[in-house]
């Protein structure tokens, strides 16, 4: 649920709140507290679930993306 989903250049200092904001934010329908990383590691991939509203708060860091890193940000349920 972001504006303009697609591939955007890594450019060695991303963010997730910045990629996002590539995509041109998130859509009214996004749920910002259900937000996936995924990532290929030497163990396999690894997805976690981001609370983007807590980044937006403050009350956690921004997190820092790969390349090739996938983030989806779902639907609200509602």
């Amino acid at each position: 649920s972001v504006k303009e989903q697609g591939s955007y250049a890594h450019d060695g200092q991303l963010t997730l709140m910045r990629a996002i904001s590539l995509a041109g934010g998130m859509t009214p329908e996004a749920n910002r507290r259900k937000v996936k990383l995924t990532r290929e590691t030497d163990a396999g991939r690894r997805t976690v679930e981001v609370d983007v509203q807590a980044i937006i708060d403050g009350r956690i860091r921004d997190i820092p993306v790969a390349p090739g890193d996938i983030i989806v940000v779902p639907e609200s349920a509602i």
